[in-house]
Formats: structure tokens, sequence, C-alpha cells
């Protein structure tokens, strides 16, 4: 029989070009807002992107903050190149990140 305890540690909901927003265990929400990219190439992968480059991050033990940004430039550069498996690298993105990172709001 399923505990039916169990709760979620986050909620993530992506809204595109509005940004994501993650709800917390704890009930902290945080939202990001999108990247502003050059020209949306192919938007498809971009939501799986953006759940492996959050999920990498939490499981690496970095904060809600920190995901969100990670996982908002790899898909961001994602719709920036054409086909499902053209995804950036994590040196691309790391690159980014270190020019400019993505604002988050954390309540």
């Amino acid at each position: 029989m399923k505990d039916k305890n169990i709760r979620a540690k986050y909620i993530v909901v992506k809204m595109g070009k509005k940004g994501a927003r993650v709800i917390t265990q704890d009930n902290e929400e945080c939202v990001v807002e999108s990247l502003e990219v050059e020209k949306v190439v192919d938007t498809t992968g971009a939501g799986d992107t953006f759940d492996a480059a959050f999920n990498i991050s939490i499981l690496e033990d970095r904060n809600v903050e920190r995901a969100l940004q990670l996982a908002t430039v790899a898909s961001g550069l994602k719709i920036m190149k054409i086909g499902g498996i053209s995804s950036p690298t994590l040196e691309e993105v790391r690159e980014y990140l270190r020019k400019k990172k993505p604002k988050v709001i954390c309540k």
C-alpha cells in the first residue's frame, strides 16, 4: 500500500516566455524570468532540457535559485539550436552564467 503522506519536494511550473515557478515542500515560492534570446530556432526538447538541468542541480545540492538559473539558461540556449537532441553543453551553460544570471525572486 502506498503512503498517502508522501509529498513532493518541489513543484515546478514552466511558463515559456513568462519563465518558471517553483514551490518547495516548505512553501517557499521562487520565480525565474525567462532567458531573452536573439532568435528562437526550435523549441523541441526545451522542457526536457529544463527538467534535466533543474533535477541535476538539485541532486548536486544546489539551492533552488541556482537550479532555476541553470535550468533557465540551459533551456534558453536549447531553443537557439535545431532539433530535439541539440541541447547545450554544461560548459556553454556555465559560460553564459559567468556573464549573466537570470533574475530569481523567492518568497
